[in-house]
């Protein structure tokens, strides 16, 4: 008994790098496109604004509202973000680590799946962003830990509270609602009498946390879908279909030479076998969803495959598979450290497992590289010191008067006011839509930008590179170039 109370001082290392390389990360990383436009909303919900009747929003509810409460700060918005998005991360981790305790007993395979869920450079670079991930693989995790909980006891509040994070998580990033069928699934394989109720119980769970999407949806449900649907089925109408697969193929393509993503892969399909040959035929999907390393590896699975359909593909997307897919890998591990393994030259597994190790952690170097280092042309203006320059060089700035800036994040870390209808992109981004349409759905206007521009209104324009086409000549003959910042150029009003 006093064995299982000891402290594993070795997940616990593991945990506390972690968690330093997170706060590197918070302090040094680039800083995210979309970190911009999510603190835009953010600061926007602060303001007492609705998600997409007031303001154009293409995600589904939640975030803003999440995120509301760290903004009003200027540029210290962007370092609160991302240390509640640490918070997070690192309960994430814990509750990762205290899953695999209950999948396995081998402290090898725990430290050795432990490690490659903690040093992953996807956890690493989009766990210490404000973007949606930190918040949802936090409650993805909450809920499917919660929901193996019910399965052992059959309680109520376990399923309850499952149901409402897996909501939270798809009222965050609607993609993952899919999740809700493969839970729903699980629920009503597991043995036992009163079905109907459990499942209506996860579903009222579920439902009670949706109400503020159910709400926005009821205001408008046609600036509710075009935020949510068309525009993502618009915003790219150059993109053929060809190119389309030719882009997802890429990004499977660099996932799969990525050595992290090749020793996951290895582990995750190993154990996919073992399981495959201890079930037969049709026992085989319900063997599946009844044990937990099965519910893991669908769970990684599903998220998989809702994320090959948006356009374009990310890599990043596919974080928040990565710790269900590791915990669907035990079984592998646990014959890689069994006497029937056998590895040519290497005397024991320990030792192989060691390389792979320093393998895997060394395969953060190319993530430092480009989220820290900035060595791709496009991002090396937005290190983090750059980005900070430039908002404190507006912020001390006499000046006074809103900024039109092309990224919305500038006029948020800069403490200064912005335009209403810029919280997503500073400038008319051509959609096949008419400018009607536009302002219905609050999208900028290049018309009404020039008019902005003629009435002289912004005191400073923030460009990157060079002024939009449509607003070029007006900058030029109304603004002078006051000061770049690398890629970033501000233009004071004459």
């Amino acid at each position: 008994m006093l064995s299982t109370c000891r402290i594993d001082w070795k997940a616990l290392a593991i945990l506390a790098l972690h968690t330093l390389a997170l706060l590197f990360f918070v302090f040094n990383r680039l800083v995210d496109g979309d970190e911009g436009f999510y603190l835009a909303a953010a600061q926007e919900v602060a303001n007492g604004r609705i998600p997409y009747h007031d303001f154009f929003y293409p995600q589904i509810t939640l975030l803003p509202y999440i995120m509301s409460i760290f903004t009003g700060h200027g540029f210290s918005t962007l370092y609160l973000a991302r240390l509640a998005s640490v918070v997070l991360a690192v309960l994430t981790s814990v509750m990762f680590y205290l899953l695999l305790r209950q999948t396995t007993t081998r402290k090898p395979v725990i430290h050795f799946l432990l490690s490659l869920y903690c040093f992953s450079g996807l956890v690493l670079t989009w766990h210490s962003v404000a973007k949606t991930y930190a918040v949802t693989d936090f409650c993805l995790m909450a809920s499917f830990g919660l929901l193996l909980r019910f399965a052992d006891n059959r309680r109520i509040i376990p399923l309850l509270t499952s149901g409402a994070f897996l909501a939270i998580a798809f009222n965050t990033r609607v993609v993952l609602a899919p999740l809700l069928l493969l839970f729903l699934a699980f629920i009503l394989y597991q043995p036992g009498k009163g079905k109907p109720a459990k499942t209506s119980a996860f579903l009222l769970a579920a439902a009670i946390v949706s109400i503020p999407t159910i709400i926005l949806f009821a205001m408008g449900p046609d600036r509710f879908l075009f935020n949510n649907l068309g525009f993502h089925l618009i915003r790219n109408p150059a993109m053929s279909y060809a190119f389309k697969v030719l882009q997802r193929l890429e990004v499977i393509g660099k996932l799969l030479i990525n050595p992290q993503m090749l020793i996951v892969l290895a582990a995750f399909i190993g154990s996919l076998v073992i399981a495959w040959r201890k079930s037969s035929g049709t026992k085989r999907i319900k063997a599946a969803l009844l044990s937990r390393t099965g519910l893991a590896g669908l769970t990684g699975l599903v998220i998989s495959g809702v994320y090959l359909l948006p356009s374009p593909v990310h890599q990043q997307y596919f974080v928040q598979a990565l710790p269900f897919l590791l915990l669907a890998s035990p079984a592998a591990l646990e014959w890689f450290y069994s006497r029937d393994a056998r590895f040519f030259i290497w005397k024991s597994s320990g030792a192989l497992a060691s390389l792979l190790i320093v393998i895997y952690t060394l395969g953060v170097i190319p993530y430092v590289a480009i989220f820290v280092g900035g060595i791709r042309y496009m991002d090396s203006s937005n290190g983090i010191d750059n980005i900070k320059s430039l908002c404190d060089y507006l912020h001390q700035s006499e000046a006074a008067g809103p900024i039109l800036a092309e990224w919305p994040a500038i006029p948020l870390l800069s403490g200064k006011p912005g335009f209403r209808g810029l919280e997503h992109i500073g400038f008319d981004g051509g959609l096949p839509m008419t400018d009607e349409q536009k302002r219905y759905y609050h999208i900028p206007v290049s018309n009404d930008l020039r008019d902005l521009l003629m009435a002289e209104q912004p005191r400073f324009i923030v460009v990157i590179d060079e002024p939009h086409p449509a607003l070029q000549d007006l900058v030029y003959d109304r603004y002078e170039l006051d000061r770049s910042f690398e890629r970033y150029k501000v233009f004071r009003l004459r």
